[in-house]
């Protein structure tokens, strides 16, 4: 996978709603911003609390990561402005490579905070089972909607 340039993150901030929050090196090689959930934005928004409950709810790994992946567009799309193409470009890392898991790892930091910081979920909703499976899954197929909503007007903005 070639080497992508450092996009302007500068440029792309959303004008008058940025905010500056936990920094994370994506994979073109610059550090973004992604919301911390103490920040004032939307977080009674249906739509941030479908996703938060799909991350929580979800109860294999492959559902747990692309409801992750989710989120992490949702959190970007909330501090700039960006294409699918861009999307692509930041959160696109070589396989298995040292920078996909740190990114990994980060973006789970990032998450684990917002669920953290969920006030509409209660303690049941954040606690699994002993086994490690949560019986609460009702939300998980909020995630496709989400991407396929998302995706159909990002091309309906171009």
């Amino acid at each position: 996978m070639a080497k992508t340039m450092i996009m302007d993150e500068i440029s792309r901030r959303r004008s008058g709603e940025f905010r500056e929050g936990r920094r994370v090196l994506l994979a073109d090689g610059g550090t973004w911003a992604f919301p911390t959930a103490g920040q004032a934005w939307g977080l009674d928004s249906p739509e941030y609390q479908s996703l938060v409950r799909a991350v929580v709810e979800a109860d294999e790994e492959f559902d747990r990561r692309l409801a992750e992946l989710a989120m992490a567009i949702f959190l970007l799309g909330s501090n700039y402005e960006l294409s699918p193409e861009d999307f692509q470009r930041l959160l696109t890392f070589e396989p298995g490579s040292p920078e996909q898991s740190a990114w990994g790892l980060a973006l789970r930091g990032v998450i684990a905070e917002h669920v953290r910081e969920a006030w509409f979920l209660d303690a049941q909703e954040v606690a699994a089972e002993p086994d490690g499976q949560n019986p609460r899954r009702g939300h998980f197929g909020v995630v496709p909607r989400w991407l396929d909503r998302w995706r159909s007007l990002a091309f309906s903005r171009r």
